[in-house]
């Protein structure tokens, strides 16, 4: 049985410590009244299911740990070509769905399964701004105006993580932003989550950095021996963190405390410059996107 209140989860990412009086099951986490207020009318939430706290804590621990992913559903896989600034959908047996071509440059994707649409971040791009497609509609749904350059994004919830000048946390629905890491970060890193961990490559110090939600540094994990030009990163549902060492042309495990390693695929393994990944935790499946070649699903 848990004993402990958990904390309203928007509050907490925004490093204030406000206890929750209820549990969305769909979202996940913990909401205070303010945010259970905000949360009961808003378009993507409305309908979600909700329990008191006292009854979340009455669930027994393994109950509380079911999540609401569902591999029937992860049926799509999206691609950013970054030099044709086009978003390709594919279907799972590799057909085209639809793409959509959008003025600025596009770097990173990803979904938010609340309302069924893609965030894609513009890169370097003059035309700053993260924008938002309607898979359902399969056009362009809305523009984020941002005052600096995004490049790597993930979603928790129905906010962003995003990787510009520092790491951001960005409401899709009314633009707020909160500066989570404040320090100066270099172009092209990417970013992921799990729990309340967030995780980011720096190419620069070629190094991958762990912080808790609030922005501190939990481990970093440096060895220019194993690992080159760390970009896409994602996490499995142990929190082992996968990463793609684009010069090092592999793709590198580390352990949930940063402190283990090993390099799980190389280019005996079809990579070839590779830049991007994402490990569907619904599936098990490791996808791995090689610069300019091709996508494969290699485990």
């Amino acid at each position: 049985m848990a004993t402990s209140i958990p904390l309203c989860g928007a509050y907490e990412l925004q490093h204030i410590r406000k206890p929750s009086i209820v549990w969305c099951t769909d979202c996940e986490e913990g909401l205070c009244s303010e945010c259970q207020n905000y949360h009961s009318v808003s378009k993507p939430s409305r309908n979600h299911n909700t329990l008191s706290i006292n009854e979340y804590q009455e669930l027994p621990s393994d109950v509380q740990q079911i999540t609401q992913n569902c591999g029937k559903h992860d049926e799509k896989k999206a691609f950013t070509y970054y030099g044709l600034n086009i978003v390709k959908v594919f279907n799972i047996g590799g057909s085209k769905d639809f793409e959509v071509k959008k003025p600025p440059y596009v770097f990173d994707v990803a979904y938010i399964i609340e309302d069924n649409t893609l965030v894609v971040t513009s890169g370097d791009s003059e035309r700053l701004g993260i924008t938002i497609i309607n898979i359902q509609n399969k056009n362009i749904k809305q523009e984020i105006p941002v005052d600096s350059y995004c490049y790597g994004i993930a979603v928790k919830d129905i906010q962003l993580i995003c990787s510009a000048a520092g790491i951001q946390l960005i409401d899709p629905y009314n633009n707020a932003t909160n500066e989570i890491v404040c320090e100066q970060l270099p172009k092209y890193c990417y970013v992921a989550h799990f729990g309340d961990k967030m995780y980011h490559t720096n190419n620069k110090t070629e190094s991958v950095i762990c912080y808790e939600q609030q922005g501190t540094v939990q481990w970093t994990f440096k060895n220019k021996s194993v690992l080159k030009n760390p970009c896409g990163i994602s996490v499995d549902n142990d929190g082992n963190v996968y990463v793609v060492g684009n010069t090092s042309n592999n793709v590198v495990v580390i352990s949930p405390d940063g402190k283990q390693h090993k390099k799980l695929l190389t280019a005996s393994d079809g990579l070839s410059k590779p830049y991007s990944l994402d490990f569907c935790r619904s599936t098990n499946r490791l996808l791995v996107a090689n610069r300019g070649y091709k996508a494969m699903v290699l485990l």
